[in-house]
């Protein structure tokens, strides 16, 4: 398993992630890092408003949290999560 995928696997320290350079991997880095923690503030650090969109919202999902709903952004990404979905998928 190369560095990249190694870090975005298991990560035990969020400065694991700082160390990714690819953009996809980093995210994913955080992400699962986020979800470990149950942090949302760690899904800041992606790059882009997709990936923080997915971060958000497996987050909020994961803690069944609604406010962590209303931190998704706008992205054109059609892919990306939105607040409705997040909102749609926590009753």
């Amino acid at each position: 398993m190369d560095i990249i995928k190694k870090a975005a696997a298991v990560v035990h320290d969020e400065s694991e992630c700082e160390k990714v350079r690819s953009d996809y991997f980093q995210a994913t880095c955080y992400r699962r890092y986020a979800l470990e923690k149950k942090d949302e503030s760690i899904c800041e650090k992606a790059r882009s408003d997709y990936s923080r969109s997915i971060c958000y919202y497996e987050v909020a999902t994961a803690t069944r949290d609604r406010a962590i709903c209303e931190k998704i952004p706008e992205s054109d990404n059609k892919d990306a999560k939105t607040k409705e979905d997040c909102l749609g998928n926590i009753r």
